[in-house]
């Protein structure tokens, strides 16, 4: 029975799949008119997705992207992350190549804005495209010996010749397959250079802001995370040692302009950096791996174990990029955070407590996130509350002629959302019409800067996505109605996006009953047979 089941969902897969590669295919068609520039900017958002379902194209898509980066009129450090991108899309369908042109990807200065201290880069390019691009490797690579060298080869090089940062992430995502090999020598190994790399950076620190990198600490602590168990105990205690030490160094010096939210099941607290967010969780290995050094710490430092073992639920995090925070900006910030914690929230709740997540929705005080908040409520409240679900959708749809027009074609988008799951078909197309619409006109006013960049594009984009994904196949032709043909070539990426969210779901709904694994939180299985309202839909 279950292969039958895996048969079928094979199946639909593979047909999902010939959809995708169609929009991509015809996007692209409506794209050869861009400039170099141009569509050197495209090709990121098309290789994004054609690289996922292999698409035919994808590595003459890829090198082309590569090419093309240097003609677009910005900053070397967009250009090489357009190339970056290219690198990591291009791992997917010809790990070699990617390999090969991440060796060469040197770290371009980075843009910091004309009278502002200057501030270390946000990342290294090649370490982040290195995440996706040695694992693709790895897997493809049936010599691991072979794949080991080349990946530790190209990992040195990004600091050693290229000017980056030594790939931390990456490396801990090989670290974890050593292990899973009883590797451990060579996972000792691997801790060790980075290690050392981590060790240098910070010596740089105060030297040249331009040759350290903002997320060092966040990516070293990933490594760690994957070498905790396996990795020779002595060379792990150095590492952590190296590792609290520099942690506790940068909390005496706090960055007055980031924020830090940690939400917990019995509440929130604040944290003055990033670091001592990072303590704790490094802490929390501590605890248990070495009880009595754990104890020495808490001795010499009981300011830092306030919040020691409180389990994160959820971290926001914010910056005033630049200059100092003025308390206005500050208090902008902070309300901006407890919004996307909000929803955070709701999200999470959403589809075992609807009622409760409609609590927390009822609270938001951003009109866009408010009628998103409802918008997802509604999605999960229309199979277990549906008389409920459409008093909600009612009143919300009463209320969308009062959101002012900043707002409008957000609440648009959630409000068409929310008109599908209550079955106001109706609705749902009016709706749609409109936010595409209006969302052609915004854009076309902000004629200025790439199409997913404008105005008014994101909110086309979701709603198109939406619509792909729920079979709405009418929304796609509505889009090849459209007069810019740019337009149009970013569109149906975002139809052929939904088509593989659809595959995705489907396919779950079928393995689901084979299988006893969890479910993926972002595609959430529906009951098959969903409870009839009995309500009247608003008219």
């Amino acid at each position: 029975m279950s292969l039958l089941l895996f048969g079928v969902a094979h199946a639909w897969s593979f047909q999902k799949n010939i959809a995708a590669e169609k929009l991509l295919t015809e996007s692209n068609g409506f794209a050869t008119q861009l400039g170099p520039g141009q569509r050197a900017s495209y090709l990121v958002s098309l290789t994004e997705v054609a690289a996922r379902i292999r698409h035919e194209q994808t590595r003459e898509w890829c090198l082309e992207q590569y090419r093309l980066a240097p003609q677009i009129n910005d900053s070397e450090w967009n250009v090489a992350s357009v190339q970056k991108n290219a690198i990591a899309q291009l791992s997917y369908v010809d790990s070699r190549t990617a390999l090969d042109l991440l060796s060469g990807l040197k770290q371009p200065p980075y843009p910091n804005s004309q009278g502002k201290p200057k501030m270390p880069p946000p990342e290294s390019l090649a370490a982040d495209a290195a995440v996706t691009t040695f694992a693709n490797y790895w897997r493809s690579e049936k010599d691991k010996r072979l794949a080991l060298a080349g990946i530790e080869s190209v990992a040195k090089t990004i600091p050693d010749r290229n000017g980056g940062q030594y790939p931390f992430k990456a490396m801990a995502f090989l670290v974890k397959e050593l292990l899973a090999r009883s590797e451990i020598q060579e996972a000792a190994g691997i801790l060790k250079d980075a290690l050392r790399y981590y060790k240098a950076e910070r010596e740089n620190k105060d030297k040249d802001p331009q040759k350290t990198f903002g997320n060092t600490n966040r990516e070293f602590f990933k490594l760690l995370e994957s070498s905790q168990y396996g990795v020779d105990s002595a060379e792990y205690h150095n590492s952590l040692d190296v590792f609290i030490n520099s942690l506790l160094e940068d909390i005496s010096k706090p960055n007055p302009n980031q924020q830090i939210i940690v939400y917990t099941a019995n509440g929130s607290f604040d944290l003055g950096s990033e670091s001592e967010e990072l303590l704790l969780r490094t802490l929390d290995l501590v605890a248990v791996l070495e009880p009595e050094w754990y104890k020495k710490l808490q001795s010499d430092h009981p300011e830092v174990f306030q919040n020691v073992g409180k389990k994160f639920e959820h971290v926001e995090r914010g910056m005033n990029e630049g200059g100092p925070a003025s308390p206005n900006q500050k208090a902008a910030i902070r309300y901006q955070m407890e919004e996307n914690a909000a929803f955070a929230k709701i999200n999470f709740l959403k589809q075992t407590n609807p009622w409760g997540a409609l609590d927390i929705a009822q609270k938001l005080t951003d009109p866009g996130k408010r009628f998103a908040g409802y918008a997802s409520v509604i999605s999960s409240m229309a199979d277990l509350d549906p008389a409920r679900a459409i008093k909600l959708y009612s009143q919300q749809l009463s209320e969308l002629k009062e959101v002012d027009d900043k707002a409008k074609l957000t609440a648009m988008v959630q409000m068409a959302k929310a008109a599908f799951y209550v079955k106001d078909s109706r609705t749902f197309s009016d709706l749609v019409l409109t936010v595409l619409d209006s969302g052609v006109k915004a854009v076309q006013k902000s004629a200025t800067g790439d199409i997913d960049e404008r105005h008014g594009y994101s909110q086309l984009a979701e709603l198109v996505e939406f619509s792909s994904e729920h079979g709405e196949a009418w929304v796609e032709d509505s889009i090849r109605a459209l007069p810019d043909p740019a337009l149009k070539a970013y569109l149906l990426i975002a139809a052929a996006k939904g088509v593989i969210k659809s595959r995705v779901r489907v396919n779950t709904e079928y393995v689901e009953n084979e299988s006893k694994y969890s479910q993926p939180q972002s595609n959430p299985v529906k009951t098959p047979a969903k409870a009839q309202a009995k309500a009247k839909l608003p008219k």
